[in-house]
């Protein structure tokens, strides 16, 4: 299930400005048999409800109310819930499977650390920090979008798989992101709203680079031992530590858990 949420809803209910609007429910084994999957579900509910030609609800439209009156209520799209599974599905975008892992950035990579340590511009997803940055905007996220239309077929499969993976972004002629009439009514820089249950906290979300962090900070710290006497955090300590804790269902993390991260060794 996927909800896309429109707003204002001026008029609509007394005193309310904003609220949910649900296009739609779809199973997820459906998905799959329209063309486009998720991406092109989406795209032919709002080219029906963003029409150029007719209905549309951006442009907005007389209602009735009571005897002889009317009023006018506008329906532009202000964002989209999603979390990372939709947003993949949805816009065609590779996340964790290309080498730009997020759409909002230009220079956040996925790769070993190791391959960025000299480079001041590309930083790892799990070491690079707010004001090192290099936001997309919707505008230099499109043109990736209509170079990838541009030189599909043109160029040999193999360096077009190449740049798919260099842009994040997956060339499909059925999905949302090639519908130019669209753009103005939706895009994935401006419109996305991340699921915040997904977003912070399930296995794709972002504590856990919280946590990374952390680990980061105190490895090397002087704690004091059973005994007594002071001895550094090391990775193996962490690794120890994490054997005794068992989760509900009699698991425990992998024993070499903190010690076998790249992103931990990278410190």
């Amino acid at each position: 299930m996927h909800i896309l949420v429109p707003g204002p809803i001026a008029r609509l209910v007394p005193l309310q400005k904003n609220g949910w609007f649900v296009f739609s429910y779809v199973k997820t084994e459906d998905q799959n048999k329209i063309a486009g999957g998720l991406s092109g579900l989406v795209k032919g509910i709002m080219m029906f409800l963003f029409s150029q030609k007719g209905f549309n609800l951006a442009v907005g439209m007389r209602l009735p109310c009571g005897k002889d009156q009317h009023f006018f209520v506008k329906f532009p799209l202000l964002c989209a819930l999603q979390d990372e599974k939709a947003i993949k599905a949805f816009n065609n975008t590779k996340r964790s499977a290309g080498w730009k892992c997020c759409h909002d950035c230009k220079n956040i990579m996925n790769t070993k650390p190791s391959k960025l340590e000299n480079d001041d511009y590309l930083h790892h997803y799990a070491l690079a920090v707010p004001s090192q940055f290099d936001r997309h905007t919707t505008e230099t996220f499109y043109e990736m979008v209509d170079v990838l239309a541009e030189v599909h077929g043109k160029i040999p499969t193999g360096k077009f798989e190449l740049l798919e993976k260099a842009y994040g972004v997956s060339h499909r002629p059925d999905g949302i992101l090639l519908e130019k009439t669209l753009r103005r009514h939706y895009s994935i820089i401006d419109h996305t709203y991340w699921d915040p249950m997904h977003m912070l906290l399930s296995s794709g979300g972002v504590a856990q680079y919280e946590i990374n962090a952390f680990v980061l900070a105190i490895l090397g710290v002087e704690l004091p031992g059973p005994d007594g006497t002071c001895v550094p955090v090391t990775l193996e300590a962490l690794d120890a530590f994490g054997q005794q804790v068992v989760f509900s269902d009699k698991r425990r993390l992998p024993k070499t858990f903190f010690s076998k991260e790249d992103c931990f060794n990278q410190g």
